[in-house]
């Protein structure tokens, strides 16, 4: 949870449901989610990794491209990143 709000992810992504700029992540783990361009993906380990490393990959359905940051493939270690990970699944 510590890295989630360092690094800012709680000023578009939810944790309680609400609407935001970004997804919300409660009861997001295992949902399967509509993408943008028409396909779906289940969310888990590998979709949430890809989406923090490249934000772009695959928008979610009803969001917009290029808001998300870009770096955090370069400012996240792997470690901090499945941390990141887990504290989504535990939503």
């Amino acid at each position: 949870e510590m890295l989630v709000e360092a690094n800012g992810c709680l000023a578009c992504h939810s944790v309680d449901g609400s609407d935001g700029v970004g997804p919300t992540w409660m009861g997001l783990f295992g949902k399967e989610e509509a993408l943008a361009d028409g396909g779906s993906v289940v969310v888990d380990e590998d979709y949430l990794r890809a989406s923090i490393i490249d934000p772009d990959a695959q928008i979610t359905e009803g969001f917009q491209a290029g808001l998300m940051p870009r770096t955090f493939a370069e400012s996240l270690s792997a470690g901090d990143i499945e941390a990141i990970i887990a504290f989504i699944r535990s939503l």
